[in-house]
């Protein structure tokens, strides 16, 4: 029993495993397990460790176990060498160890020195993280916008891989480098529940409490003779897009995938074989079913995190304001404005005031151009109304997105629409009187 281990006001060091997630807490361990780029430190369980699942070749688990071997592991540590490791030298293995240990060395440091509950050490943040969980040899180069985030991406590549430091580049262009990439489109994106393929095809995704349901449709693809061939090609597709969006939407617990019904036995396999392939970079551990005869394939995937993707999204008044700044950033860089007059909602104009003012007026002095921000009336909290101008005050550039004052146009286009439709119902008309053309004989 739990009460036998623990006892009241019984200080222990813990780690968060899983976020709380809806009515359901967070869950603690006390069994500590610290990631690094190719091992997994865990500095209080001694037995534990060895090789990660996901290294299938015989021969390098062969070559790793002789490392482990003969790298120095202090003995009440384990240690677990992850997938990046797999053809990684004993320097840099041992390298990534020490590091471990200088941070576990400072989590114990901070533990003695903290008045329970108190935060001691949290996870590196997007940058790191994003380098040492993403990066691989493929990876060509690290692009960063802003010196604040191109300075910790270069002192984390120079602490863990000092060979590739030249890999860490700096983005210098006037344009942001989310809006070139395309990525912010790609990003909000992922709140959608359909998702295009190139064949014509589609996915519609639909996350609920109980499970996640991906149904695949052929659509508008009929480049094949038969019907079979199509349902086969769509369905292929479809299985690499599905691998991809349960990682960028971060989807757990149990996914039904409906895919397009297959006659052939040796088409369902490959169907199958496609998606495994897809799923083995996941870092999240993957059990993936077979396709039955209704069409319907089960999996489950490792909840990490909290997901993505909610059954009901609200924007914030964050996202909102950043949303007209960014804008208001790249249509000035297009337009070549110098002057800029934006028409916002009072709670956004007064956001952006109390939160980006010091980002905006950066902005301003660095490519001297005014931006004059205006209470707009009748604007909801997603309106807004923005003009680029000239110096010479000429506009170049208009562009409005006034939802509450189209709802009110709409709204008065219908209350037409019914009063005409009243009119016609109130019009009587009149009894239609037979005539009678011959009359009868006595």
């Amino acid at each position: 029993k739990i009460q036998e281990v623990i006892k009241p006001n019984q200080v222990i060091l813990v780690q968060v495993l899983k976020d709380e997630r809806g009515f359901k807490g967070a869950a603690l361990s006390t069994f500590i397990s610290i990631a690094g780029k190719y091992i997994v430190l865990m500095p209080n369980t001694a037995k534990g460790g060895g090789i990660s699942r996901k290294i299938f070749n015989p021969g390098d688990r062969k070559k790793i176990r002789k490392i482990l071997n003969e790298i120095e592991i202090p003995k009440e540590m384990g240690i677990i060498v992850r997938t990046a490791g797999s053809n990684k030298t004993k320097n840099e293995i041992d390298s990534d160890l020490k590091n471990l240990i200088t941070i576990w060395n400072s989590i114990k440091d901070n533990a003695l020195n903290s008045i329970a509950p108190a935060l001691i050490h949290q996870e590196s943040d997007i940058i790191k993280r994003s380098i040492r969980d993403m990066y691989d040899d493929e990876t060509q180069n690290i692009i960063v916008e802003g010196n604040e985030g191109y300075q910790k991406a270069k002192n984390y590549m120079k602490l863990m891989m000092p060979k590739n430091l030249k890999k860490v580049k700096k983005f210098r262009e006037k344009t942001p480098l989310f809006f070139k990439e395309n990525i912010e489109k790609k990003l909000f994106e992922i709140f959608k529940t359909e998702v295009k393929l190139s064949s014509g095809g589609y996915l519609v995704i639909n996350p609920t409490e109980a499970l996640v349901s991906i149904d695949i449709n052929s659509g508008k693809s009929i480049k094949q003779k038969n019907v079979e061939s199509t349902a086969l090609d769509t369905n292929l597709e479809a299985a690499e897009e599905i691998a991809r969006q349960i990682k960028i939407r971060d989807l757990s617990g149990l996914i039904i995938i409906d895919f397009i019904d297959m006659l052939s036995f040796n088409n369902r396999k490959q169907v199958e074989r496609r998606l495994k392939e897809r799923c083995r970079n996941d870092r999240a551990r993957i059990q993936i079913g077979r396709i039955s005869n209704f069409g319907l394939l089960e999996m489950s995937r490792q909840r990490l995190r909290e997901s993505n993707i909610k059954w009901s999204i609200k924007l914030t008044n964050e996202t909102l304001a950043l949303k007209v700044i960014k804008l208001v950033e790249i249509k000035s860089f297009e337009t070549n404005a110098k002057v800029v007059e934006v028409h916002i909602n009072e709670k956004i104009l007064n956001f952006i005031q109390n939160y980006f003012s010091e980002d905006l007026n950066y902005f301003k002095k660095k490519n001297k151009i005014k931006i004059n921000l205006n209470i707009g009336e009748g604007l909801g909290l997603q309106d807004y109304n923005i003009e680029f101008k000239s110096k010479s005050s000429k506009v170049l550039e208009r562009i409005e997105k006034v939802e509450v004052l189209q709802k009110i146009i709409d709204e008065k286009t219908d209350n037409k629409k019914e009063l005409t439709r009243e009119k016609k119902s109130n019009f009587k008309r009149k009894k239609f009187k037979k005539r009678k053309i011959f009359k009868k004989k006595n």
